[in-house]
């Protein structure tokens, strides 16, 4: 990454970190109390890793596998 500014990187890590905070915070917006944003995270955070690694957006089915955990009755 030669030419690269530390702020620029920082700036763009933290874009990112907000980014991932505000798409798992519209899915906790969803669910029913009792999930914490940290946890929401964590969540998200399962589903995008596995989206990298398998096919045909099966991360989906993890990030609503994971958050169909807290739903009642899912």
């Amino acid at each position: 990454m030669h030419g690269a500014h530390a702020a620029e990187l920082v700036l763009a890590a933290g874009c990112f970190a907000a980014a991932l905070a505000c798409s798992a915070g519209g899915w906790r917006a969803l669910l029913p109390g009792g999930v914490s944003l940290v946890d929401a995270c964590a969540r998200f955070g399962c589903g995008s890793l596995a989206n990298t690694f398998l096919l045909a957006r099966a991360g989906d089915v993890v990030r609503l596998s994971l958050f169909g955990r807290v739903v009642p009755g899912g």
